[in-house]
């Protein structure tokens, strides 16, 4: 099994464990939602010396210099497989809430991966990436040359930040209860005018500089954490490739295997994906036409070939008119300009576009590497 081969505990609802798609099934302990889940064995950085159940930071040493990056240690969450305790079909927490049964929640482990602690930035040779706190992040990047300088980084251990391992981040930041901030209205937090970023050119905002009044100590809610030890600037900013997840015409590709699944229509997020496979790449599972459920805050999903709200054509703004029968890979995060149809300040976790080809360019596109071992 490759380094880059996921190792992810689903738990269902007979306490049968099975692997992602192309991984073949995983076996483990038969167990119950709401038992303790099987985490298994983390595999650090061989020489990471932190503590494998708790985030750290760890220094990645290449021969261009040190690159940040977060230990995301593993972690149980479950999804509700129905509406209820005022969240959405599709929402994931940290415990069975009260009144649901065991057929009504579903268990998964996600984590043991380490992420860049910033948005990749070029380096001094114009060819390289960085990771460093302070920097601009590389955009007018396309998904082909970020998934090429993210492997190159350290070959055979680093790769573009896959799709499961962006929804482990957003997964972390729901269950911890974190609300997290971000760069969506040129410069400052579109829903809290109190977070504010140096953004250079009132865009694209400097690596880990969202600061608020309102914090105090190690508290910075511009990181999946909402500490200064986690992963920043997964919210606005510029868009950022997902690989591991793309489509093909209408149909999901994960890990490189055919899921027999397509999306559904474009629109603003109501719930997410329950398919064993498709939830922890962070699925849409439907849409509406307004953001009306707030456990979202206004995310949306966009997909090039479907109709959208109000559009009998849909093509998103600035997709450059891709033929329908290209392969269409995955951006996350929304940008500095809202992120989606200009219409609500909050860009999140859970936007998921797929709508672009992997030759796409634009100004608000960027990516991060990320780290197993």
């Amino acid at each position: 099994m490759s380094h880059r081969a996921r190792i992810l505990t689903v738990v269902g609802v007979l306490g049968a464990v099975a692997g992602c798609a192309g991984q073949g099934a995983l076996t483990g302990p038969v167990q119950a939602p709401g038992l303790k889940v099987d985490l298994g064995t983390p595999r650090l950085a061989p020489d990471d010396k932190g503590n494998p159940s708790v985030t750290h930071d760890y220094t990645l040493t290449t021969p261009r210099g040190d690159q940040a990056f977060v230990w995301i240690p593993r972690f149980a969450a479950y999804q509700l497989l129905r509406a209820g305790d005022g969240k959405p079909r599709g929402a994931w927490v940290k415990e069975p809430p009260a009144g649901f049964s065991a057929a009504e929640v579903s268990a998964a482990v996600f984590g043991g991966f380490y992420a860049a602690k910033y948005e990749a930035s070029k380096g001094d040779d114009g060819k390289s990436l960085t990771v460093a706190k302070g920097t601009l992040p590389w955009t007018d990047v396309s998904f082909a040359e970020a998934k090429q300088v993210s492997e190159a980084l350290a070959p055979g251990s680093s790769f573009l930040i896959g799709a499961d391992e962006w929804t482990a981040l957003a997964v972390w930041t729901e269950v911890n209860g974190v609300d997290l901030r971000g760069n969506t209205l040129f410069g400052v937090d579109g829903e809290r005018a109190s977070v504010t970023f140096t953004a250079p050119d009132g865009k694209a905002n400097l690596s880990g500089s969202g600061t608020s009044p309102d914090w105090q100590g190690d508290i910075n809610l511009t990181s999946h954490t909402g500490r200064t030890d986690g992963v920043f600037d997964l919210v606005g900013g510029v868009r950022e490739w997902n690989s591991n997840l793309y489509l093909a015409g209408n149909q999901y590709i994960v890990q490189g295997e055919a899921s027999g699944m397509g999306g559904t229509a474009p629109g603003y997020v109501a719930s997410l994906s329950t398919d064993p496979v498709l939830r922890l790449y962070g699925v849409v599972g439907a849409t509406t036409n307004l953001p009306s459920e707030s456990w979202f805050r206004g995310d949306a999903y966009h997909a090039l070939g479907q109709s959208a709200p109000g559009k009998s054509d849909y093509t998103h703004e600035g997709a450059g008119n891709v033929a329908e029968s290209a392969n269409f890979y995955t951006n996350r995060g929304g940008s500095y300009d809202r992120g989606h149809f200009n219409e609500v300040p909050q860009a999140g976790m859970w936007l998921l576009c797929i709508n672009r080809n992997d030759s796409y360019k634009a100004a608000d596109q960027g990516f991060r590497p990320s780290l197993r071992f």
